[in-house]
């Protein structure tokens, strides 16, 4: 009888052993399947958290052409003004005299279209570096 016992003893210790094996593996596989789960919906919210960073970039830059092509209309504008002679660039200057008669002697000289233009360049250069520094600002920064 002891042999039988010990038969007995085998099989059910290897029926406990197998049950714990597959309950275990059903325990794992719905881990791994709440792991999945939870792998999915974050790259989800990361998905759409991308299409809302991707929507605001392209409204950012659309503006950013909008105020380029209104800046190039106005210098443009600008530009031709001062080439017809609608308007003319003057600057502060002194007719001889000593320094500390600059005031009674102070007038103005007009510069000619060439010179006028290259410092609308200038200026339309800064322009064009502040409203690409300010959209990087509002892109990176401003989050």
């Amino acid at each position: 009888m002891n042999k039988i016992h010990f038969i007995i003893f085998i099989a059910c210790l290897a029926v406990s052993f197998t049950s714990g094996w597959l309950i275990n593996g059903w325990r794992l596989k719905a881990q791994i399947a709440e792991i999945e789960a939870a792998k999915m919906e974050a790259l989800e919210v990361a998905r759409q958290k991308e299409k809302t960073l991707q929507k605001d970039m392209d409204a950012l830059f659309a503006r950013y052409q909008e105020e380029i092509k209104h800046a190039d209309k106005t210098i443009n504008a600008l530009r031709r003004d001062v080439a017809l002679g609608r308007v003319r660039f003057s600057i502060p200057a002194s007719c001889g005299g000593s320094a500390s008669d600059f005031v009674a002697y102070q007038t103005r000289a007009e510069l000619d279209p060439t010179t006028a233009d290259a410092l609308i360049a200038i200026a339309s250069d800064g322009d064009a570096a502040i409203r690409e520094l300010n959209m990087c600002i509002e892109a990176y920064g401003g989050q």
